[in-house]
């Protein structure tokens, strides 16, 4: 083999290496440019993320909440009267303020 062969087939693999590189840098710029897609990659991760949150924040809520339903429940089985007598005199009250503010807007 030439000098000349050995430069040109030298030149030749540069060329083919640089084409390899400038083709994976415009499919990084492509896949930056595709704003739609990184968009939905991103909100599907935060979705994702707001999912996981939600099953730990109602895993926390719950438990209490149960038991003072248990609570309420225990206190109104136990004694109904005091309940009952509360009920009515909000209510009776309600009434009143109901009754009072239609006969202020006449």
């Amino acid at each position: 083999m030439t000098s000349n062969a050995k430069v040109t087939e030298e030149l030749r693999a540069q060329v083919d290496g640089t084409r390899e590189q400038l083709g994976r840098t415009v499919a990084a710029l492509a896949s930056k440019a595709h704003v739609k897609d990184r968009v939905a990659g991103k909100a599907a991760t935060l979705k994702g993320q707001a999912t996981s949150l939600r099953g730990q924040v109602q895993g926390k809520a719950v438990a209490p909440a149960r038991r003072q339903a248990g609570r309420a429940t225990h206190l109104v089985r136990s004694s109904p009267v005091p309940v009952a007598a509360v009920t009515v005199a909000v209510a009776t009250a309600a009434f009143l303020v109901m009754r009072r503010r239609s006969r202020r807007n006449r």
